[in-house]
């Protein structure tokens, strides 16, 4: 047993070595193509357990940085591989119009990855730091905490983007996604990542039992996580639905480059009502994002229009563009979803309040308004953000949550906290700038997320992507899939009481971060 116990770490240290003592050029390459092949973990390909090799790699490779500045930038090659593998189909949307935007495109390609990479930069440099005073052993679980906190900065700084985090490669799996219910999609990350690390033990001189121990806890850990998840599936029954409340919600497939051209708009107006005047009457039509491209007040024969060819009984929720002029006269204009009651004309506005850096508004319009991007930017006019989230209560409806696009993606920040919780979630999208890509599947991947921890059905209606109605554990009722015309006609799935995550959101995630901190506390070298 001594032999192979010694034999065992002889090898480990070997490899060690081996990755110390790599030439510059070759270990940045592998340490690149590692970040590359772990966005592999990321839906649609959802192959969760690359994260068992590629993360405890990243770590070795921090473990024996020579310096501060090998840290920093071992991090970001990482990131950079990583989101450049998970966010190189952004560039689909500049496709859609190449003669304007083809020149942006090795920008947005590279640049946002450099960019976001900083995170990782930064991880690198603190588990070096914290490898200063803490043994390997210590830092593994500091590692595991620090790229969990980097995530979650990542989800809040300068707006945030909490896309492809770490929770997010059990999107195959309802049943693990059950845990959102009660960790939320960071601290279900933070599990997962932890689960992950145990195997840099067969890499450090802890022994060999304890090495095993680590090693069923990476085993055991998710088996448990998935165990708990099936047993909540299967105790939650069939689908609750409101009797009274039926749902039309219309996929129209419209592709992106015709969307916007005068000569296709009365067609495309046309075909929403067409498929939204089925056989079975609803209660609520729902259409996707922009899906009205003028301003009913604007365009009164836009609104008549709607009151004559749509059924009289029926709200009509829609995502439009409106404009208001402000005190000195300019005119404003919101990505908004409008409620229309057919019957009477009245509606009301709900504003997107989370917009798109670069491509709802422009941040720092006056350092980038120069040379040839000042002059393309001097056409394009900034939205202005609305107050919300919001909590809907229109024409004696249940009351519900209207999220625009990339709203949805935002763990925690779904529903108002000032208002009552609304008995539904609505998201209007379009993701036909992206094509066939992974980027509508990852966006209807996370918004079904939202489901499960708010125990909130969710309502999905995409100009093209993925159409849906996803009850209040995640499970899919009925869908249109990327690049098909459809419509689902379907009562609304009833709420269950809040989940645990809905009442408390991020508490599990600060407990499990605090304490996979500690051991790098305790574990402390002997100076």
């Amino acid at each position: 047993m001594a032999k192979t116990e010694k034999t065992a770490q002889k090898e480990s240290a070997d490899m060690l070595r081996t990755i110390a003592e790599m030439p510059p050029l070759r270990r940045c390459l592998l340490i690149f193509a590692a970040g590359l092949v772990t966005a592999l973990a990321m839906p649609p390909a959802g192959l969760f357990f690359v994260l068992w090799g590629t993360l405890p790699f990243f770590y070795l490779t921090l473990a024996d940085a020579a310096n501060r500045k090998q840290a920093f930038w071992s991090g970001w090659l990482f990131g950079a591989g990583f989101f450049l593998g998970g966010l190189f189909w952004v560039t689909h949307a500049l496709f859609v119009d190449l003669a304007a935007w083809w020149w942006i495109i090795p920008f947005a390609l590279l640049g946002i990855p450099a960019v976001l990479s900083i995170y990782t930069g930064i991880l690198g440099l603190a588990v070096f730091q914290v490898l200063k005073y803490s043994t390997r052993i210590g830092g593994v679980f500091a590692f595991a905490a620090l790229w969990c906190v980097m995530e979650y900065l990542r989800g809040i700084l300068f707006t945030g983007f909490p896309w492809n985090l770490s929770g997010y490669v059990w999107t195959h799996s309802l049943a693990m996604l059950q845990n959102l219910s009660w960790a939320g999609v960071y601290g279900l990350g933070a599990l997962t990542v932890t689960s992950a690390m145990m195997t840099v033990f067969a890499f450090l001189k802890i022994g060999q039992g304890c090495a095993r121990a680590a090693l069923a806890v990476s085993v055991i850990l998710p088996l448990a996580l998935w165990g708990w998840g099936a047993l909540r599936l299967a105790l939650a029954g069939e689908t609750v639905f409101h009797d009274a409340v039926t749902l039309r919600v219309v996929q129209p497939n419209i592709p992106q480059h015709e969307k916007w051209m005068a000569e296709t708009q009365a067609e495309n107006f046309q075909k929403l009502l067409t498929l939204s005047n089925a056989d079975k009457p609803a209660d609520i039509i729902i259409w996707p994002e922009t899906a009205l491209t003028a301003d009913i007040d604007a365009f009164p024969t836009v609104g008549t229009a709607l009151r004559n060819n749509l059924p009289a009984d029926a709200v009509l929720m829609t995502g439009n563009i409106f404009s208001r002029a402000d005190e000195q006269g300019k005119d404003n204009y919101y990505n908004s979803l409008m409620v229309l009651n057919i019957r009477t004309g009245e509606k009301a506005q709900y504003p997107k309040s989370h917009l798109v850096p670069f491509g709802e508004y422009v941040p720092f319009r006056s350092i980038f308004s120069v040379a040839a991007l000042g002059a393309l930017l001097s056409g394009f006019e900034d939205f202005q953000a609305g107050d919300g989230p919001y909590t809907a209560t229109d024409f004696g409806l249940p009351a519900f949550s209207p999220l625009i696009c990339y709203e949805v993606i935002f763990p925690g920040r779904v529903t108002s906290a000032q208002k009552e919780r609304p008995a539904w979630l609505l998201n209007v999208t379009n993701d036909g700038w992206y094509g066939n890509s992974p980027g509508p599947y990852q966006h209807f991947a996370f918004s079904r997320a939202r489901a499960i921890e708010e125990g909130l059905p969710l309502i999905r209606a995409a100009n093209t992507g993925i159409s849906a109605v996803i009850d209040s554990y995640g499970r899919i009722m009925e869908a249109v899939s990327l690049g098909e015309t459809g419509v689902i006609t379907l009562a609304l799935p009833r709420d269950i009481p809040p989940t645990f995550y809905a009442r408390y959101h991020r508490i599990f995630f600060a407990f499990a971060v605090f304490f996979l901190i500690l051991p790098a506390l305790i574990l402390r070298k002997r100076m």
